[in-house]
């Protein structure tokens, strides 16, 4: 595949890939696998549709046009096909958390298509599409699955608490700061008590807040962005070891 078709945010990679991974692993099924595949690949049509409509630019367009039709048609029939496969096998619970994570994205693709530039907006729903993810594969029939909901309450928690630390890296915007240390620190409070009321699934949000609250002090600037980055990838997936950990089984 060419290099310029590929997603170009790269914490996008680890936002779609971590809830995903956590379902299949304290979940698996075909089904869940099925709605993986057509997550990934509903992922990778998003920079050939952003340059065959001009989000990427003139040029980009005009040099661009026939590699990105031809992958947007490949990746457009494997997500279809995927997509269904997953949907037919899945149970009527889990069906619902297709529509609820299908809902989210097609706002976050009218978001994404209507402004050229990136917005906070557009990005902390692409986040939360991609936490909702895990419930199509953790969503079972006469169960409770307040689990499920809660991780993908802990999944959107930390990627909304890093979605606003790198704006407020890049930017230096204090208001965007004082957000992030405020969310920081209710999630580390969260993580505690989650640890002393013996709901293991909550300490998941610890060392994600612990990593936001050191770059706040740290003052990283926008130099400093792909350290933030790596730090929070092994935040994560520190969180999805923990999440694992404390599913009940």
């Amino acid at each position: 595949m060419a290099r310029s078709l590929w997603p170009r945010e790269h914490g996008v990679y680890v936002e779609v890939s971590l809830p995903l991974l956590t379902g299949l692993v304290v979940s698996p099924s075909l089904s869940g696998a099925f709605v993986s595949m057509a997550v990934v690949m509903a992922l990778l049509i998003h920079e050939p549709l952003l340059v065959l409509t001009g989000g990427r630019g003139r040029r980009k367009k005009a040099e661009w046009d026939a590699p990105a039709r031809a992958r947007l048609r490949v990746l457009t029939i494997g997500t279809l096909a995927a997509g269904s496969a997953g949907f037919l096998l899945a149970s009527q619970a889990a069906r619902l958390g297709i529509f609820a994570m299908l809902s989210c994205g097609l706002v976050s693709l009218f978001i994404a298509l209507r402004y050229t530039s990136k917005t906070l907006l557009g990005e902390l729903l692409v986040a939360m599409t991609f936490s909702l993810a895990f419930l199509p594969l953790t969503l079972t029939e006469g169960e409770s699955n307040v689990n499920s909901w809660v991780v993908v309450g802990i999944w959107t928690a930390v990627f909304w608490l890093q979605t606003l630390n790198v704006h407020a890296v890049k930017s230096r915007d204090r208001i965007l700061t004082h957000l992030s240390l405020a969310a920081a620190t209710t999630l580390l409070v969260l993580a505690a008590l989650g640890a002393a009321r013996t709901y293991p699934v909550l300490v998941a949000l610890g060392g994600p807040a612990l990593v936001t609250l050191g770059i706040i002090a740290s003052r990283t600037g926008p130099k400093g962005l792909r350290r933030v980055g790596w730090l929070f990838a092994c935040a994560d997936v520190t969180a999805l070891l923990l999440i694992v950990w404390g599913w009940p089984h």
